[in-house]
Formats: structure tokens, sequence, C-alpha cells
């Protein structure tokens, strides 16, 4: 940090306020983004950022590739929080549930697109049980799949692991993992959505598949774009379950790999907003306002007014 702006910084923190860094989504950066969204000097008067007046950026990256990372660890013993699931449906049921969202989701995407997916399951050390069951699930997928044991046990070093397998492709990636519930059309909608901002601004984004609660208790400045698929608003935090390119993961892999020190001892360094929220100083970053997946966890980080009843019905046993 600038030595003036650390100085400032520990002026004011004495009346209990704080300098935080610009993520490019203020008003300013967001009018900056509709001047390349609509190829115009339009102002943003309410917020909200209208899909019909858009316009096709030069040179704009070409997408062919899809990846998606799905981490794994389906044995009951694994949670150390005695905090009861939703419900109190087991680890091993939510990651078969899930499991088939996202078979479901990845099968409608390859449906409707020419996309070259490839999906990995990145497995840390499952009950056999689970494995077998898993394979039957991805019997049914409509595209290219494997399943790899993670090289070390761990969140921190599953997490690394994803990444690094995804800085080496020229791919969309997603990362995602067995607590996410996914709606049919859910990584249809974000992969569709991804391609019309990178057309209409000739850059690449980031996309989350739910709003963080944190979003909902925070209140921040927040656009909206309007597109088919929905709505769409801009967001300066996220889990590590994201959409962004390979590109990105490599331009930011000093701080990336520091998800390394999850579960550790140096656990802060590896956050979220010491890693991959990072993208977003210089990136912008949406969510759904209808999510495309729901973080089937707890209670407490459900999307609001969302009601997640029949997905589980429709994908559990």
């Amino acid at each position: 940090m600038n030595p003036l702006i650390k100085f400032i910084g520990a002026l004011i923190a004495t009346k209990n306020y704080r300098i935080v860094r610009d993520n490019g989504m203020g008003f300013g950066g967001m009018e900056m983004f509709a001047k390349h969204y609509h190829g115009s000097e339009t102002k943003i008067a309410t917020g909200v950022i209208e899909t019909e007046n858009a316009v096709k950026a030069e040179n704009v990256p070409v997408i062919n590739n899809v990846f998606i990372c799905f981490r794994t660890c389906l044995r009951n013993a694994r949670n150390k929080n005695p905090k009861p699931r939703i419900d109190g449906h087991s680890v091993t049921d939510i990651g078969f549930a899930v499991a088939r969202s996202l078979v479901a989701s990845v099968n409608r995407l390859a449906t409707e697109t020419d996309l070259k997916l490839e999906v990995l399951i990145l497995d840390d050390r499952s009950d056999q049980e689970s494995i077998d069951k898993l394979k039957d699930i991805f019997s049914n997928a409509h595209f290219t799949w494997a399943l790899e044991q993670t090289t070390e046990t761990g969140q921190g070093p599953s997490l690394l692991q994803q990444f690094e397998e995804a800085r080496k492709r020229d791919a969309l990636c997603y990362f995602v993992e067995d607590d996410w519930l996914h709606e049919e059309d859910g990584i249809l909608r974000m992969v569709q959505f991804y391609q019309h901002v990178l057309n209409s601004t000739g850059r690449h984004l980031v996309l989350t598949p739910q709003e963080h609660h944190s979003h909902h208790i925070n209140l921040l400045p927040t656009f909206l774009i309007a597109h088919s698929t929905g709505y769409w608003r801009t967001i300066n935090h996220a889990t590590h379950c994201l959409i962004t390119h390979s590109e990105i993961i490599r331009d930011y892999w000093d701080v990336i790999e520091n998800v390394k020190y999850v579960g550790t001892k140096k656990r802060k360094l590896g956050t979220e907003i010491a890693t991959t929220n990072n993208i977003f100083n210089q990136y912008p970053a949406f969510a759904p306002t209808h999510p495309a997946a729901i973080h089937f966890q707890y209670d407490d980080i459900l999307p609001p007014l969302y009601d997640w009843r029949p997905l589980w019905k429709q994908f559990s046993d």
C-alpha cells in the first residue's frame, strides 16, 4: 500500500473507518463498463444496464472449451463442523444429489452448444462405495469426464490442484465442489451470460452461481444487467466456486496459489479475500439474482426467498 494511504488509513482507523481497494465496480467504474458495453457515453441513472443496445466489441477472445473441476470428498467422517447440514441430510446424500444435478446441467450445456466440454472429478479420498456411486451417476454424462484422486489430502491442496489444472488449459473454467446443487439450466445460463458480456466488452469476467449471503448484510452500490438469462448483479465477494477464464488464473497465480493455506495455521492467506477476490480489482464480477446453483450446506447461506425443495426433490433419491 502507498505509504501516504497507509498513514491516512491509520488516522481514520481511530474513527472506526478503513480504506479498502476499489474493485472497479463503483459508480465511476460502472460508467466506464457501460461505455464499453453500449459503445456510447450513456450515463447510468437507474443502476440497471439494458442489453438490447449492447454492441459487439473488437478482438473478442474466442471460447471453444469449457473445463469444469468438481471437487469431492464424500465420506461422512470428513465434517469437523458439528453444525447439521440442511434438513439434517448427510454429506454423502448431498454430494450424490449435487453430482446428479451437475451431470444434468452439463448435459443441458452439451445439448444446446457446440463447446468442447471436459469435467474432472478431483476426489479427496471418498469412501469406495461413494466412488462407485459417483461413477454410476456420471455414466449418464453426454460429455468427457474423468475421476482422479488428489495428490494430497486436505481442502487447501485440493483447491490448489484444481487451479493448477485450470491454468494448464485454454478454456472457460468452472470451479465447484460437492455441496453446490445446480438448476438444470444453471451452467448454460452462466456460460451464455459470460459469452454475452465478453462479446460486448472484449474482456473476461468472473461469475459465481449464487449471491454470497454477505451481499444481503453489507449493502454496497449494486448495478444490474438485464439479460435473456435473467438479472445479474455486480459483486465484490464470492466463494472459490466461480467461473472465469484460464488466462485470468495464470495472470493472478501469485495470489491464487495461496489457497494452499486453507485449513492450515496460515489459513487467512488462503481466504477468498486474500486470493480470488483480487481478480475483482480489474475484472467485473457478477452473480445471478436467480441462482444458477445453490450452496446446499447450511440454512443461513441459502439464497433468500428461494424455494430449494423442488430442486432437492428432483435430484435426491
